[in-house]
């Protein structure tokens, strides 16, 4: 009964999105400009769960001046032998400052951890080297933002989504790295509870930075208030609280630290699709991947980069990228309130529960490629090794 009633509310959203685009359409004030078919972000992608994904996007039309703009967007998982797609409409001030806002409607792939690693590394990892990063399911319904830019620094937004989760499973899909060792296999994607839930969360951003990439003595805070169930209806029912800083501060010459925090608390035993992950790549780095799991965490990266302090000490001109050299030193910490087992009972904060490790990385080309050697500190054995690229700290 409730997954027949969940195909009901579908329909009647994709019936009031395709309506609204038809009068849209219809409006005197409409000028249809279909473009050719184009990738978008992610469209094209490798994994464990789906194997080769190949989509596109096409622009429908655009109002007011390109204010307004439609989209749709499809594609198909091979190994999945699933197919997403979805339409929306994007809304774009002209100006800095003011609002934007989307809403859209679609059956596609999602993840939690994009924060960690990007769809384009994860794809070169899963198919180079048979290690896939991303923990994946489907979801389907509508989702709607909107984003207040009041000043150059201070931002407030709005997001609601109600969507329909659904389980899927990883594949054995084939890996440049077979031919070198057939019997690295994948970790095995978790399953999520099938349900729906429909969310609200409220944020406020503010950020110092003026240019993303010309990075000086700047200042990132966000905080999100979530809430899901009660009175939005759905199966789930939680309150979540969540903030992120980071801090950029030049120190001598060159030389840059970079403090990165994040705490999240959702207030009940949620399930696996709302939990938080620490360990491995973006969080512990000197653990392994997703050791540790939680419906609170705090986590916090500090990294000290001393760019060509050292290197320009050496006689290391001629290499490429000597210019954008980097030796980091870094150290991680971080805390869940509780192991692996999602469904046991909260337990108050214990300072022997904060996992630390330490650790070295080079750089080049301002992370456009990037080697660490991390050591945990609880006593065990090991130095892990990661190598990333596309990174920005």
């Amino acid at each position: 009964m409730n997954r027949q009633k969940g195909i009901f509310n579908h329909v009647i959203m994709a019936k009031l999105l395709l309506s609204c685009l038809t009068l849209l359409l219809l409006n005197q004030s409409s000028y249809a400009q279909t473009t050719p078919i184009q990738t978008a972000k992610k469209a094209i992608r490798y994994n464990r769960v789906e194997g080769l994904h190949l989509g596109a996007q096409m622009k429908l039309f655009e109002l007011n001046g390109g204010k307004i703009r439609s989209i749709a967007f499809g594609g198909y998982g091979f190994s999945s032998e699933k197919f997403t797609y979805g339409a929306g409409l994007n809304y774009y001030s002209k100006y800095a400052l003011g609002f934007k806002g989307t809403l859209n409607y679609s059956r596609n792939i999602t993840t939690n951890d994009e924060d960690v690693m990007g769809w384009l590394e994860n794809t070169t990892s899963t198919l180079f080297a048979k290690k896939d990063f991303l923990d994946y399911f489907f979801t389907k319904g509508v989702r709607a933002a909107m984003l207040y830019r009041f000043t150059r620094k201070h931002e407030i937004s709005m997001k609601l989504h109600s969507l329909e989760y659904e389980s899927v499973r990883s594949k054995d899909v084939w890996s440049v790295y077979d031919l070198i060792d057939s019997d690295r296999k994948f970790r095995a994607n978790p399953s999520v509870i099938e349900e729906r839930e429909n969310r609200v969360s409220v944020g406020y951003t503010f950020d110092s930075r003026i240019n993303q990439f010309m990075i000086t003595n700047n200042f990132i805070f966000n905080i999100s208030l979530e809430k899901a169930g009660g009175a939005l209806g759905g199966n789930f029912e939680y309150y979540g609280l969540s903030a992120k800083i980071k801090k950029y501060k030049r120190t001598f010459g060159p030389q840059m630290l970079i403090i990165r925090g994040f705490w999240g608390s959702r207030d009940r035993n949620v399930s696996e699709q709302f939990l938080y992950d620490l360990g491995g790549i973006g969080t512990l780095r000197g653990y392994e991947h997703k050791e540790f799991t939680g419906n609170r965490v705090a986590m916090l990266n500090v990294d000290y980069l001393f760019n060509r302090a050292i290197f320009k000490l050496l006689p290391l001109k001629s290499l490429p990228f000597y210019t954008t050299m980097s030796l980091i030193a870094f150290i991680d910490a971080g805390w869940t309130n509780h192991g692996s087992d999602p469904f046991s009972a909260s337990r108050s904060f214990d300072s022997s529960d904060i996992k630390t490790n330490i650790g070295v990385g080079y750089s080049a080309g301002r992370d456009l490629i990037r080697i660490d050697f991390a050591k945990r500190l609880d006593g065990n054995d090991g130095i892990k090794i990661t190598l990333r690229f596309l990174l920005r700290l």
